[in-house]
């Protein structure tokens, strides 16, 4: 039996995959699932998610990992006539994910750089074009309920459909100067 199951070299599996072909060993792999036991196997790596593409939670091989790192200056907010405050936003980053690829966001970090950009900003992150998704992309967790200022949620492991994305902008509520903001992410794109 353990004949039977031969490691898929790294080099077998690339020059299939630049082909457009499956890979020998793989084939020879799916034929065990002819059997019961390879059937049960097979149900049981699906039921705990081990069918999953290992590229969803790193990168495959010959995917290049981007890495983004910035940091901006947001103008200062200005006042409204009725003397509300209208707060600046700059553009950190914009993801969208290629035609054809699914983009996988594993960090994306906003933080701020000084004191103002602590008390009084925040990120908004907003809607470029997110097939499925809402107006605005939307997180898990504590809702914005207009006190969150000085509140930076980030998120990480984002998987974007093909021509899908979002933009997101540091946004500064002071009315008496500056805010600087910086964004780290580490993400690639995946078939």
């Amino acid at each position: 039996m353990a004949s039977d199951c031969q490691k898929l070299s790294a080099v077998e599996f690339v020059r299939a995959a630049c082909e457009g072909k499956i890979p020998g060993g793989l084939v020879h792999l799916f034929k065990s699932l002819e059997t019961d036991l390879g059937r049960d196997l097979f149900c049981l790596a699906n039921a705990i998610g081990a069918l999953e593409p290992l590229s969803f939670t790193r990168p495959g091989a010959g995917e290049l990992v981007q890495v983004y790192d910035k940091t901006i200056v947001v103008a200062a907010a200005t006042l409204n006539a009725d003397g509300t405050v209208k707060p600046r936003d700059g553009k950190l980053i914009q993801m969208c994910a290629p035609d054809g690829k699914v983009l996988v966001v594993k960090t994306l970090r906003a933080a701020p750089v000084d004191l103002t950009a602590t008390l009084f900003g925040n990120i908004a992150m907003k809607r470029l074009a997110v097939m499925g998704f809402s107006e605005g992309f939307c997180p898990a967790g504590e809702p914005a309920d207009g006190d969150d200022l000085g509140t930076f949620q980030n998120i990480e492991h984002v998987l974007l459909p093909p021509k899908a994305g979002f933009d997101v902008y540091a946004r500064n509520n002071s009315v008496f100067g500056p805010a600087t903001f910086s964004i780290h992410a580490e993400m690639w794109e995946t078939c």
